[in-house]
């Protein structure tokens, strides 16, 4: 290419900042600017040919490269001459199929990358159906035009098509250059912005189909879709231009869908400093992010006269290049996620190009991008029919079908809202009525209650009755029948001759005797609350006092820890006396759990409830008479319940694990020894007990027939294993105390995806997915999960405030009651739930909501991490690893997950402690130590070379080795020029993205040293992450 280098222009601060994201993305497509156009009618190629040559001899942008000179971009201007136009000839393709092969080649070339370095920076190409039928397309690097410069491009094209010179160009594009950088930047500009962004959200989390992944791609998809409305009369009633309704209707999308009160979005604006630039094609625009405020839920017009200030505001103070601000505001800079905004937004009604070629019929395809260069961009433009929605979405984070909905929803709430302004835009309808039906019509509820015709204790009364002689307990001193079991309850439930709703209290150790208590009490009449014997007394009697409890069956050596009660032995009883019917809505029992105050609270189950669970659960698992059951959850978790009497009411055995129960390699003896045909464990229990077994080579439990369990989240690596490996089901229940321990079933029978579901209601069940205004939710966008029906309990015993907060009124069904589970939880595209975390307990460090799982997950696949848990701890995150923390660990969480979910500190533990149920005890696990920042020196002298290399570019006396390089003020900028030092003076070729990848001193020397930051991950089998219940 002959060229005429021109050192003397600059380039703008937007043209810099494409040039570095080409040396991040050499080789993409991400940046390519193009349309087609089809043209009807005789078409002149010569003067198409001709036409293109002109223009591009017209303006000097268009045969600009940028090649590097002492790791800076030059721009060199190359001599006119002419431009290719290669004819595609399509006449051997079938007439019906042409248009359709036409568009794939076409979108295929605009898609190839360009080489800013080689040029030429902007091409055609024109694709003959026939004689009378061309596809024209046109590509052009962004770092040589825009959106509107393609305007100026097919108007020129079009007077030159037909032999019109066009005046000359009262300017060219190095001339807005020259001037732009010679504009001094205003620190009231400046500081304006520091402040107008201070505190602002800078990174939206939308809910995804996947995860981020470490380092941010750039694959990509469009889709189309119509915007509706009449827009152009709103607009004048509330004197908006269409942008600001349309960025109104986008934010509260954004917001709805993220469940935030604050948004920042992604503008670009036009820097056309005069009307001498007009008609100069170049890139004229640059980002600006405006800052949305949600928060009180607003009417929708409320709204829109919010954004339009924040519209007016953020355009008044232009003039900041973006990659200024960002710099400026320190944002976080992970490769994960582009910095400050991840989301863009633009409308302009008018088309994007109006080719007018003389003689011929043109009509115009909206591009349709296969990159990304942000998680969702939408551009509404004018489209022959109307209006339409462009919106390119992050094919790593969304599917084809999330982001039809999105645009569905955006659509929705645009009507809905210039319908109704006046409504608060929470209340607004992201679902439209065939969805509402779905959710709320067909998804929340499988099956109706079973009749409560039969109590738990009636339930194992019948069954008594029909095998009185077969096994009902096989306990530490021997089986029990049902006839024997039915008698010695029953004898001792005539001493305790509770009055109904009376609360009475049983403190036995583990084994036939506490069966015994519990039966007794049903039957007596009372609601049993079980005691711990590991519980202080001082405990023991705070609970008995809250529960308003004057009496408790209590073995004799515990008796001495109670005070102010009646003790009744377990052994008391009476051979004769009538027993009373008991009514469903009478209390069963009360289970304390921890409170958020530190005070337990009383969960109060009606008999209603507790047996609807044990019908409803003889059927889910199939259980028989010849079932023999573990009895092995603590008394006080309410899944103990559910293997006493869901076993009894199907005939079956209970058998009773010893006292204290076993440890995991303990479980695989007892499962073969007692023959255990179905157990129900937490997941951390089940987990722990297949490693032990897999460690031992043995079965986890020969007679198993099923398993269920629950209670916490389901580690996948685990599932895996124990389906490929033993093959015995596995069912996945989830279920509050509140709920009466089981809500949602789904088995666990094939492939899972990122999170393991919880299933579709039970029988008796209702579930919702509701946002903070009760409304439902669309499928795939998380809310809090609330249930109802007669598995709800009562509420909290002697707590009307507390029961008032978590049992709501039903906002469908008046009258009726829903409880708050505190859980967060989605609905899936085939209707069944995920239970994502707890919203009371989600982790947030810095700003970012993380989900902990995701980083356990990352850590358990370290072939020298067993096990792992995170928690946040002095707004950072810790990491417990089991049974030490390996040397690179922090380089290979960095190969899978994006910095901010590296945890700061990792402290080794020889397990991951337990409480009593099953689940992680946080309050067990040690505290980290604390490390100062900024005085670990450097040790080697690529520690060293590297250290001097960071002062320099960031102004600073010292820098630490574990300091991150963002932290402490670097930038895009600032970055390049260590990675040019890196290159030039160290000798060391490495690409730009490594430094975002290893953004300390000791992670870098490590990396360049080739250590086992630069190698790959070791494979193992994967490790199962300690899943938790918070």
């Amino acid at each position: 290419m002959s060229a005429q280098p021109r050192t003397t222009t600059p380039l703008t601060s937007a043209q810099r900042g494409l040039w570095l994201l080409d040396e991040l993305h050499p080789g993409s497509s991400l940046y390519n600017v193009f349309c087609s156009v089809r043209l009807t009618g005789p078409l002149d190629r010569a003067a198409l040919r001709r036409a293109f040559d002109r223009l591009v001899a017209r303006h000097e942008v268009l045969r600009t490269a940028f090649p590097a000179a002492g790791g800076e971009p030059v721009p060199v201007v190359a001599e006119p001459a002419p431009v290719e136009l290669p004819v595609l000839d399509l006449a051997r393709v079938p007439a019906a199929e042409r248009f359709d092969r036409a568009c794939e080649l076409v979108d295929a070339w605009a898609e190839r990358p360009f080489d800013l370095a080689e040029g030429p920076l902007f091409r055609a190409l024109l694709v003959a159906l026939d004689d009378g039928d061309h596809l024209l397309g046109v590509a052009a690097h962004h770092i040589v035009s825009d959106g509107r410069s393609l305007n100026v491009v097919f108007d020129e094209l079009a007077l030159l098509y037909a032999g019109e010179e066009p005046g000359a160009p009262p300017a060219q594009y190095a001339d807005y250059a020259v001037r732009q950088r010679a504009r001094a930047e205003d620190p009231e500009l400046s500081a304006w912005w520091v402040e107008h962004l201070r505190g602002a959200p800078d990174v939206l989390s939308l809910p995804s189909d996947r995860p981020r992944p470490a380092v941010r791609g750039v694959a990509g998809a469009t889709h189309l879709f119509d915007v509706p409305g009449e827009l152009t009369a709103f607009c004048s009633a509330h004197r908006v231009s269409p942008f600001m309704l349309l960025m109104t209707a986008w934010a509260v999308l954004l917001g709805r869908l993220a469940d935030v009160d604050e948004v920042l979005v992604g503008t670009p604006v036009s820097d056309r400093p005069g009307p001498e630039f007009d008609g100069v094609v170049g890139l004229f625009v640059d980002t600006v992010p405006v800052r949305v405020d949600l928060s009180g839920n607003p009417a929708f017009g409320e709204l829109l006269g919010r954004v339009r200030g924040a519209v007016l505001d953020a355009v008044t103070h232009q003039g900041v290049p973006f990659d200024r601000i960002v710099a400026l505001v320190g944002p976080d800079r992970a490769p994960s996620h582009t910095p400050l905004v991840q989301n863009i937004f633009s409308a302009d009604l008018a088309p994007l190009v109006r080719p007018r070629f003389p003689g011929l019929t043109a009509e115009l395809r909206t591009p349709a991008p296969t990159t990304a260069k942000f998680d969702l961009d939408l551009t509404v433009q004018g489209g022959a029919d109307g209006p339409v929605g462009v919106l390119t979405y992050s094919t790593e984070l969304f599917d084809p079908g999330t982001a039809e909905r999105i645009g569905d929803r955006f659509a929705r709430l645009l009507l809905a809202g210039t319908a109704n302004p006046e409504t608060p835009i929470r209340h607004l309808p992201l679902l439209d009525d065939d969805e509402l039906t779905t959710i709320l019509g067909t998804w929340h509820e499988t099956a109706p209650a079973a009749p409560p015709d039969l109590l738990v204790h009636e339930l194992f009364g019948a069954s008594a009755r029909r095998t009185p002689d077969a096994p009902a307990l096989d306990g530490d001193g021997g089986a029990l029948t049902y006839r024997e079991l039915d008698e010695r309850s029953t004898r001792l439930a005539r001493a305790v001759a509770a009055r109904p709703d009376e609360v009475v209290g049983v403190l036995v150790p583990r084994g036939t005797d506490l069966i015994v208590a519990l039966l007794a009490v049903l039957k007596s009449g009372g609601a049993y609350l079980p005691l711990s014997p590991t519980h202080p007394p001082a405990y023991l009697a705070r609970v008995l006092d809250a529960a308003g409890a004057t009496r408790v069956v209590a073995a004799d050596e515990l008796a001495h820890r109670l005070t102010g009660v009646e003790v009744i032995p377990p052994g008391r009883g009476l051979d004769d006396g009538e027993l009373p019917r008991v009514h469903p809505d009478q209390l069963a029992y009360v289970l304390y759990t921890s409170g958020s105050t530190g005070e337990p609270k009383g969960v109060a189950v009606t008999h209603r409830a507790l047996a609807n669970v044990a019908r409803t659960m003889v059927g889910e698992y199939d259980l028989t008479p010849a079932d023999r059951v573990l009895q092995f959850a603590n008394i006080g978790f309410d899944i103990a319940a559910e293997e006493l009497y869901t076993t009894w009411t199907a005939g079956g055995c209970v058998v009773l694990a010893p006292d204290p129960p076993p440890g995991p390699d303990g479980l695989v003896d007892l499962m073969r020894d007692r023959r255990i045909t179905f157990t129900i464990l937490t997941s951390s229990n089940w987990r722990q007990w297949a490693n032990a077994a897999w460690a031992r080579g043995a079965h986890p439990g020969p007679a198993l027939r099923l398993v269920s369990i629950g209670a916490e989240p389901v580690d996948r690596d685990t599932l895996h294993r124990w389906q490929a490996e033993v093959g015995v089901p596995v069912i996945n229940i989830y279920g509050l105390t509140e709920s009466t321990i089981n809500a949602t079933i789904v088995p666990l029978d094939g492939p899972v995806g990122d999170t393991v579901p919880v299933g579709v209601p039970l029988a008796g069940v209702t579930a919702y997915v509701l946002d903070r205004e009760l409304e439902p939710v669309p499928v795939g966008v998380p809310g809090q999960l609330y249930l109802g029906g007669d598995c709800l309990a009562r509420g909290y015993l002697g707590r009307a405030d507390l029961t008032a907060d978590r049992f709501v009124p039903h906002p469908f069904a008046p009258g009726a009651r829903l409880h708050r589970t505190g859980d967060r939880a989605r609905w899936r595209a085939d209707g069944q739930l995920e239970v994502l975390g707890r919203l009371d307990k989600q982790l947030k460090v810095r700003g970012y909501r993380i989900e902990p799982g995701h980083v356990e997950a990352a850590l358990s696949a370290h072939p020298d991490v067993r096990d792992a848990v995170v928690v946040a701890r002095d707004e950072r995150l810790v990491a417990y690893l089991v049974p030490a923390v390996p040397d690179d660990v922090r380089d290979h969480l960095a190969a899978r997950l994006p910095v901010h979910l590296v945890p700061g500190a990792f402290v080794a533990v020889d397990a991951i402690p337990l409480n009593a149920n099953g689940k992680v005890d946080e309050k067990a696990l040690p505290v980290p130590t604390t490390r100062t920042a900024g005085t670990a020196a450097a040790s080697t002298d690529l520690e060293r070379e590297l250290a001097a290399l960071w002062r320099e570019a960031l102004g600073l006396d010292r820098v630490g080795v574990h300091d991150n390089f963002f932290e402490l003020g670097g930038s895009s900028l600032t970055l390049a020029a260590v990675h040019r030092a890196v290159r030039d003076r160290l000798g060391r070729a490495l690409p730009v993205v490594a430094l975002y990848e290893y953004p300390t001193i000791a992670a870098l020397a490590r990396h360049l040293s080739g250590g086992a930051a630069t190698t790959s991950p070791r494979v193992a089998r994967p490790r199962p992450r300690r899943p938790r219940r918070r």
